[in-house]
């Protein structure tokens, strides 16, 4: 889910102009070109689109398995525990007339890994079981108490041999907000179901199965609804003699989650690279579905091109009410608030679209191709499917207003002694939860970029899917596969961005002396809090040209002799904000660090003058970043003179105009 959209979902429907584009300068970003896929989508009922959905699914190859000796392929990265399930098959049944009920028939197929074992306990949400029975050994008791399922058999469970559990349970769904999402029928007609609601859990969700999922809808205007969800879409039948449609999807990948939302939703379909895209979206919306295929076409493009190919047999994008809230991308299929559908290319929420459906593509790699094995890990999948959103971005636009919309969401919203660590595992429970998970997570792997390089980085990307693919995988898993690409020991990095809190606040000072051809800088922390982190310097020449060199601040005072080839007129350090900090110029309105202050500082603070930020409440502070924002130009607080309050008003430029005389 990308939490970023809590933030966007308050912003008003046309987006408040983005920042200067980082390399070229723009109000806003380049629009990408009109893709191919926008000329061939087509509305198609669900049997039709059924087609070319089974034809992916029948032509895609299993991924590599391990077996048991004389049984059936299972996954090979089971929990610790004594029995693993293979196979999970499901019948939901879905009543128009019956609001927020729920009547299922599961069969679990599982496997005993040790010996003795005679009971077993689920977690099961729906509070009536009807009916449960084994092919194994018999059933003695099976109590469903809360949401735990206790089952005692009569005999122990064969090791190494498959079982089949048949359980029919029902209910009246949840629609509380305890779990991460709503679990029940909502606004517009739309019902949508987790695994919080219908599929037993063994274990926690630590285990992973391949499975059938079959949605059937009656009651009132059945005919009218479909359903999009989890898993290749295989076929959809009209059984009339029971008043129902059955949408049916295979799970021919491994997982711990099957979820489907069903609505009354025009199917709007294309494909790309031989695999079908299709948009589920109210009719009103469907004016959009071409420009949300495009967006689609060019995450999953780009995300494949970086990481590895997109896996899944087809990719599904399903409307949801606006108080979704968000999105959500298990396996093959994102969940996005209605908001996100209003992607007309012509309004500014395009691109507040493209960082949404960017983020839950990448979903598809990050949390699904590769899980977070633990909830301290949860920037494996978070903070990666947030970082590849804002690199798509800036790789497709030119701008990059996702990443400093996100590192300065976090630098000026959150109070860093409430600041959670980010691998602290009750990072969830923190009200800066989206703050610290998703907007520092993102701008700690462009830190990365910078650090090892984009070559690097992404190699090391690529490797970390390879070895945990289709796993569960720890931060401390991915740190050491970019050590080993990288070749250099990142135990320095890892303790200062991800065992700490808080960000670099550094004081610089520069003089320009033309004879030598030197840019003299200091650098200075407080020694308490100083952060090792490389700096790249921006030299402009009279001529408007610039020059780039980075130097590696690694103490807290740090002095540098920068050799330039022009003479500088302006400095601008770290001018696209890799690094999440805050400047402040050590000679009091020496805002362009040339060594004097003078008529230049008024020029730089002009850009930057009442326009860092824009505040609202509701959801805590936010604003609007602006890319042309001079952190140096922040002379002024509350406490006078060298107080960062963090924006730039008359207080700062009283400042200047003192340093001036």
């Amino acid at each position: 889910m990308r939490a970023a959209l809590l933030l966007l979902a308050i912003l008003p429907a046309s987006l408040a102009p983005l920042p200067a584009a980082a390399r070229g300068g723009d109000v806003r970003p380049l629009r990408p070109a009109t893709p191919e896929i926008l000329r061939a989508w087509q509305v198609s009922d669900p049997a039709a689109q059924a087609v070319a959905q089974r034809e992916v699914y029948l032509r895609s190859e299993p991924l590599p398995l391990l077996s048991y000796p004389g049984q059936r392929d299972v996954f090979n990265n089971t929990g610790s525990g004594s029995v693993d399930i293979t196979r999970v098959d499901t019948r939901v049944y879905l009543d128009r007339n019956t609001p927020n009920f729920l009547r299922v028939a599961t069969q679990v197929t599982l496997v005993a890994l040790k010996e003795d074992v005679m009971n077993l306990s689920f977690s099961l949400e729906v509070p009536e079981l009807v009916s449960i029975t084994s092919s194994g050994p018999g059933i003695n008791t099976a109590t469903l108490e809360g949401s735990t399922l206790a089952v005692l058999f009569s005999a122990p469970l064969p090791v190494e041999k498959e079982v089949v559990l048949d359980l029919e349970y029902q209910g009246q769904m949840d629609c509380s907000t305890k779990f991460m999402l709503p679990t029940c029928r909502l606004e517009g007609g739309i019902w949508y179901v987790t695994h919080s609601q219908f599929l037993p859990m063994l274990g926690g969700y630590d285990q992973k199965f391949l499975g059938t999922m079959r949605v059937f809808v009656g009651g009132k205007d059945y005919q009218a609804y479909n359903v999009g969800g989890t898993g290749v879409f295989t076929g959809s039948f009209t059984h009339p003699d029971q008043a129902m449609n059955e949408f049916v999807f295979e799970h021919t990948f491994h997982t711990a989650l099957y979820a489907f939302s069903m609505g009354p939703f025009q199917r709007i379909s294309a494909s790309w690279n031989d695999t079908p895209l299709s948009v589920l979206l109210l009719k009103d919306q469907a004016k959009n579905a071409g420009a949300m295929l495009g967006l689609a076409e060019s995450a999953l493009a780009h995300h494949s091109q970086m990481f590895a190919p997109y896996p899944w047999g087809k990719f599904d994008l399903v409307e949801m009410p606006d108080s979704f809230s968000g999105g959500f991308g298990p396996i093959s299929t994102i969940m996005m608030a209605r908001f996100a559908f209003d992607a007309a290319p012509d309004n500014n929420s395009y691109w507040s679209s493209m960082l949404l459906v960017s983020h839950e593509t990448g979903h598809q790699w990050w949390g699904n191709l590769v899980d977070m094995a633990d909830t301290a890990s949860v920037i494996v999948s978070e903070g990666l499917a947030e970082f590849s959103s804002n690199f798509h971005f800036e790789n497709t636009t030119g701008s990059r207003y996702g990443f400093i919309q996100d590192s300065m969401s976090y630098m000026y919203t959150v109070p860093h002694d409430e600041e959670p660590y980010i691998i602290s595992p009750f990072v969830y429970n923190s009200t800066y939860y989206f703050q610290v998970v998703y907007y520092k997570g993102s701008q700690i792997f462009e830190m990365l970029r910078l650090e090892l390089g984009q070559e690097v980085l992404l190699s090391a990307l690529q490797q970390f899917i390879s070895k945990f693919f289709q796993q569960y995988a720890s931060v401390q898993d991915l740190f050491d596969v970019l050590e080993e690409v990288a070749g250099q020991d990142l135990d320095w990095f890892y303790t200062q961005w991800l065992e700490g809190k808080g960000y670099i606040r550094a004081t610089l000072d520069g003089t320009y002396d033309p004879d030598a051809g030197l840019f003299h800088l200091h650098v200075t922390q407080d020694p308490a809090k100083s952060y090792q982190f490389t700096l790249p310097l921006f030299f402009e020449a009279r001529d408007g040209s610039f020059t780039s060199q980075n130097v590696k601040v690694t103490s807290p005072d740090a002095t540098f002799d920068v050799p330039v080839q022009q003479e500088v007129v302006r400095v601008s350090p770290d001018r696209y904000r890799v690094q999440m900090r805050r400047f402040i110029p050590a000679r009091p309105g020496d805002i362009d660090l040339s060594g004097v202050v003078d008529g230049e500082d008024l020029v730089e603070m002009s850009f930057a003058y009442q326009m860092n930020i824009m505040m609202g409440q509701g959801w805590g502070a936010w604003f609007f970043a602006n890319g042309n924002y001079n952190d140096l130009a922040d002379l002024a607080g509350e406490d006078g003179p060298g107080d960062v309050d963090g924006r730039v008003d008359a207080a700062d430029l009283a400042v200047l105009f003192d340093a001036m005389k």
